[in-house]
């Protein structure tokens, strides 16, 4: 029988996490985030398929949608979505099409950073845009008590969704200011 001999690897320490504290911090909140959205859309799809059931079996003679549910399913959309964004820009999965910008960094390190800080300062200004259509429109919608649904049946307050927009797209504007930082600084012993 032939043993295979491999060497004895040395033991790997682990790194230091080298971000500022506050870019740690900020990661903190943006995972736990992305995990709210996550546990979002598995009740979520519980609820789409205890309603779906409800309208198509019927054990009684007749059907029994749970009210509610398409405008539930309306506001979480949004729900998800900027419960998820921030996360989907730390981890660098945003969708775009950067291959111009990969083609520079390998060509061209300095230009690459410079371009690659020029896309997330223009995402950041996005944001704050949203941000600052946003902001109004909670409060407009807490004021005067809008709602989805109809009264009666189902409804559902407008503002947590607002509120949701709003924490949201901080915490992403937040990550791509810290995006930029990064780069200016350059990569950390992680990257490298």
């Amino acid at each position: 029988m032939s043993e295979i001999f491999e060497p004895e690897k040395a033991p790997v320490e682990p790194q230091s996490d080298q971000r500022p504290a506050v870019i740690q911090l900020l990661d903190k909140i943006i995972v736990f985030s992305n995990s709210i959205g996550s546990v979002w859309v598995f009740l979520l799809v519980i609820l789409v398929c205890a309603d779906a059931a409800g309208r198509t079996l019927s054990f009684t003679g007749y059907t029994a949608p749970i009210k509610g549910v398409i405008e539930l399913v309306e506001v979480s959309i949004i729900v998800i979505v900027f419960t998820q964004l921030a996360d989907t820009v730390r981890v660098g999965r945003l969708t775009r099409s950067d291959g111009f910008l990969s083609l520079m960094l390998r060509r061209s390190p300095a230009f690459g950073r410079i371009l690659s800080m020029a896309i997330d300062l223009l995402a950041f200004v996005f944001l704050l845009l949203i941000l600052i259509g946003a902001v109004p429109l909670l409060v407009d919608s807490y004021q005067r008590g809008y709602f989805h649904g109809d009264e009666g049946v189902f409804t559902l307050p407008d503002w947590p969704g607002k509120a949701v927009i709003v924490y949201g797209a901080t915490l992403t504007l937040l990550r791509f200011l810290a995006n930029t930082y990064q780069t200016a600084i350059g990569p950390t012993s992680q990257e490298q």
